[in-house]
């Protein structure tokens, strides 16, 4: 298995250990919040699903501008060899905001972004 595979591998444990966890949740659990400033069950499921194909989008239009000649690398990677924990800790800082494009918007049920979340990882 390349780097590539495993690391696509890595992506679909995590995302498969996420839907287990939620899998016995009712809507009613799905809901609750213990304050108006934390995201509740369904608000996370939707953001995990809308950051993942950000994240896919944005991997799969930086491939295609090199592939086509459009885009030349002119930087050093910063993360090279690093895992995600050690990338989202040199990074990411405590309360920090989520972008717009993964932030929870649409509500809806658990059960829909569940399968939204699960049929969208199948199909990619």
């Amino acid at each position: 298995m390349n780097q590539v595979q495993k690391l696509v591998q890595d992506v679909s444990t995590a995302r498969n250990r996420y839907l287990d966890q939620i899998a016995n949740l009712s809507e009613f659990q799905a809901r609750w919040k213990p304050n108006s400033e934390v995201w509740n069950s369904i608000e996370n499921t939707e953001h995990l699903y809308w950051a993942e194909q950000g994240g896919i989008l944005g991997m799969w239009k930086t491939l295609h501008a090199i592939r086509e000649g459009e885009m030349i690398r002119t930087y050093e990677f910063n993360n090279k060899d690093l895992s995600i924990e050690q990338i989202v800790e040199r990074t990411w800082q405590p309360l920090e905001k989520v972008p717009a494009v993964a932030a929870p918007r649409l509500g809806g049920s658990l059960s829909f972004w569940k399968t939204s979340f699960f049929e969208y990882a199948e199909c990619s």
